[in-house]
């Protein structure tokens, strides 16, 4: 009995913490929060015309954020050639995936993409804790 006590514990211990840490987020993006990410983008090693197109998309999105959790679904363009960005090492191979591609990332609605994690992680926890609980019936 004991034994069963401690698991079921530990077990909500844990997935408290798990659903704690997956729950973090306060929200809606502040316009503060916005223009400090656009000016960390904007001082990346890259080529200005590639910051400015990606700002250009990116300052919209971010202001239209509605505070819900958001997943990404990549959309991969191949470029023609190896694009080399300024103070880059030379480069003199053949390229490997993402260095000659552009990346858009697009938000989908959360709920066509997976259920919310923390009802599979508690779900899961309870099914480890009836094996546990009928292994220890059966051995016991």
């Amino acid at each position: 009995m004991w034994f069963e006590l401690i698991l079921a514990a530990a077990l909500v211990i844990v997935y408290v913490a798990f659903w704690a840490w997956h729950s973090q987020g306060a929200g809606k993006l502040t316009q503060a929060e916005i223009d400090q990410y656009i000016a960390i983008i904007e001082k990346l090693p890259l080529p200005e015309k590639a910051v400015q197109a990606f700002i250009a998309r990116l300052r919209p999105w971010a202001e239209a954020d509605d505070g819900r959790p958001v997943y990404m679904f990549n959309l991969i363009r191949f470029l023609p050639k190896l694009q080399m960005f300024p103070k880059a090492p030379e480069f003199n191979g053949t390229p490997h995936k993402f260095i000659a591609v552009e990346l858009d990332l697009v938000p989908v609605s959360s709920s066509t993409v997976v259920p919310d994690l923390r009802w599979l992680v508690g779900g899961g926890f309870a099914i480890v804790f009836l094996m546990v609980v009928w292994l220890c019936a059966l051995l016991g």
